[in-house]
């Protein structure tokens, strides 16, 4: 890309264009102004545009909301920035109650200028706030953004029909800075598409022709793969990974999927293996249900990225709609995956399979040689106290029992090494975005909920220090709590997955003790004690298994803080990695 602002301004507004038509949309209603200027332009010379031109912003608006009423399809609405855009509020504010389906954009100043008193600077990131179904900001000179912006623009066209939420107005904000075109005024060429069609491509379950497109596209694929994570429809992804055939990524909260025969549980620490790269590069990756939280996998998925075919799908079961936070997949499927499993259980006799076997048995035998290092590992005591914690803890539950996990690495220990198959625990977490505030009231609330416990079963929270010490106040309420419960604090005195970061070795020991490591030097039993609630201070994991059944026994509240160390406990990791990568690598030759 050019660093000339104004190449720059004209190629993402053709580009902004060239993807909206991709995407089925004709028509366009625009009213004069200068900032807008590369959008205008672009819109205007498309071939494929219809464009009315309105001096006023709010007949603009209203004009467009009549046209997409008629045509069943979302219309651009154009304006410059300051005033103008807050002209279009009435018509967005229709848009939304009546489920009409607008794309508008308003072209802005660049964010430096905001607060500055600059002429026709407003502050445009709040415009119809309440009133959208979705809403994006874009810098165009920000050329490293550039990668994202087809993604970002078929998103918000299917965010607008309806195709991942309600239909409605959703809201593209530009910034441009000046000069706003070249003096030749031509328009450069667009950013890189990935074929002629729009940049996601949409299957529907509702509509019996994708969905037996779908299942027959699932068929001819030979090195397919399988990622589910939380889901709302297990059964069904059990089903579609038995008739499939594909090895099935899944970890302990898949219970259901965890009893398929080609379920691999322990995926993160194998597929960051550099040497294995290429025999376990798929060409095909469906996920089912919400996104892992495991690095090593996306970048696995996203390093081969080039390599897989145009159509890497995610269902969407009981995870955020639109999920694409690196702008790489190719499509979605919406609708009940048991459409899926039909057409796939009436194709399945009629067609003969393209996976390969071998493909499939690959990652079937490195999962194995993985948990077999993993439990070897731990027989001998040689991992570190919060890899060994969840191992027992998972180990000292059943089917009937509830297990809540918290962010940052209880969570991503509980993926890596977490599963037991059917046997494992209801599993609940705070996935939305990941926090560790509020987990205590969380866990507490999903216990009060589980009224179907059995009367020996127990609910246990897996919590580090820092996630304990957000939500401590919530303590004093369990004294009016109902159930078994016991709650595991690691205490590591501080942040323990930022030792895992890249500012690890970057910074000085000072500085990463000060900003991430952040120590609380507090005697965590002596704060429990305080108030009112028995805690039992731990200095070894296998201890864990003996607590959670004395705790069945029980009608009360306890919390077993559990001592670590954060340099042990990345150290204990690394070597885990390194014995995997050893004994996979020794199997090869």
């Amino acid at each position: 890309m050019t660093n000339n602002e104004s190449e720059a301004n004209q190629i993402v507004a053709a580009t902004i264009v060239d993807e909206l038509v991709r995407n089925g949309v004709s028509v366009a209603c625009l009213s004069p102004g200068s900032r807008s200027t590369p959008l205008a332009l672009a819109l205007l010379r498309s071939s494929e545009m219809k464009c009315q031109v309105l001096l006023d912003e709010r007949s603009s608006g209203f004009f467009a909301l009549g046209s997409a009423k008629v045509s069943k399809n979302p219309v651009v609405v154009l304006t410059t920035s300051g005033t103008a855009a807050a002209e279009l509020s009435p018509a967005v504010v229709e848009a939304s109650q009546s489920g009409v389906s607008l794309i508008i954009i308003t072209a802005d100043r660049p964010l430096e200028l905001y607060g500055t008193g600059s002429a026709q600077t407003i502050d445009q990131t709040q415009l119809y706030a309440g009133y959208l179904r979705s809403r994006r900001l874009f810098d165009a000179g920000s050329t490293s953004s550039h990668a994202w912006l087809r993604s970002i623009i078929s998103r918000l066209v299917l965010e607008s029909r309806g195709t991942l939420s309600a239909p409605g107005p959703v809201h593209l904000n530009v910034s441009f800075r000046e000069p706003l075109i070249t003096a030749n005024q031509t328009v450069p060429n667009v950013l890189t598409a990935k074929n002629k069609g729009p940049w996601y491509q949409v299957f529907d379950f509702s509509q019996l022709h994708d969905t037996t497109a779908f299942a027959e596209l699932l068929l001819t694929q030979k090195r397919g793969l399988l990622i589910v994570g939380e889901t709302n429809e297990p059964e069904a992804a059990y089903v579609i990974s038995e008739l499939l055939g594909w090895p099935t990524l899944v970890d302990a909260r898949s219970p259901i999927v965890c009893r398929s025969t080609y379920s691999v549980s322990h995926h993160d620490t194998f597929v960051r293996i550099k040497e294995l790269a290429h025999e376990l590069e798929p060409s095909f990756v469906l996920y089912l249900g919400r996104p892992q939280a495991s690095k090593a996998l996306a970048s696995f998925i996203g390093t081969n990225r080039e390599l897989t075919t145009k159509n890497r799908v995610l269902v969407f079961s009981g995870s955020p709609a639109g999920f694409d936070p690196d702008g790489s997949v190719d499509g979605y499927v919406v609708g009940s995956m048991e459409h899926l499993v039909t057409a796939l259980s009436r194709l399945e006799v009629e067609t003969n399979i393209c996976q390969e076997p071998n493909f499939t048995n690959k990652y079937l035998t490195y999962d194995r040689i993985a948990r077999s290092v993993i439990e070897k590992l731990l027989q001998n005591k040689e991992l570190g106290t919060e890899i060994a914690l969840m191992y027992h803890v998972l180990n000292g539950l059943g089917p009937t029992d509830l297990l809540f996990v918290s962010a940052s690495m209880p969570l991503r220990d509980l993926e890596n090494f977490g599963t037991k198959g059917s046997q494992t625990p209801q599993v609940f977490e705070n996935r939305g975005v990941n926090g560790i505030d509020g987990i205590l009231a969380t866990f507490a609330g999903v216990m009060n909920a589980k009224v179907d416990f059995e009367s020996d079963s127990i609910a246990v929270l897996i919590a580090g220090d820092l996630a304990f010490l957000y939500d401590v106040s919530f303590l004093r309420e369990f004294g009016q709590m109902v159930g078994n419960a016991l709650i595991v604090v690691i205490d590591n005195n501080g942040g323990g997955i930022f030792s895992f970061l890249a500012q690890r070795k970057l910074l000085s020991d000072v500085e990463f003790e000060k900003l991430f490591g952040t120590p609380h030097n507090i005697d965590l039993g002596a704060l429990i004690t305080g108030f009112g609630i028995e805690a039992t201070c731990v200095d070894n994991a296998d201890q864990i298994p003996k607590l959670i059944a004395e705790q069945r026994q029980c009608a009360n509240v306890r919390v077993a803080v559990v001592k670590s160390d954060r340099n042990a406990n990345l150290q204990a990791h690394d070597y885990l990695y390194n014995m995997i990568e050893e004994s996979i690598l020794d199997s090869l030759r």
